[in-house]
């Protein structure tokens, strides 16, 4: 006897989520957002290496309002100008 489930609609909503986070985690990367810098410092007489994170939101929104401009480049075609004229 067939048992009806909705695992089918749980693995969509699952699929649609990982599918967000990817696109998020590679427009963070690609963007720059994040920021690390290595601090040394000295206490109690002994050196000590911090790292620090830093995020630049403004760098991610830059990159999202600008993704209409990118593509728009990668679908007009223009012409070389390195190329000799025919």
């Amino acid at each position: 006897m067939p048992v009806d489930s909705d695992f089918g609609g749980c693995f969509k909503v699952v699929v649609i989520l990982a599918v967000i986070l990817v696109v998020f985690a590679w427009i963070f990367v690609q963007s720059g957002t994040l920021e690390t810098r290595q601090e040394v410092f000295i206490k109690d007489g002994m050196p000590y290496t911090t790292t620090r994170y830093f995020f630049h939101w403004d760098r991610f929104f830059g990159y999202i309002k600008a993704l209409p401009g990118r593509a728009s480049r990668l679908f007009t075609s223009t012409p070389d100008p390195l190329a000799p004229m025919k």
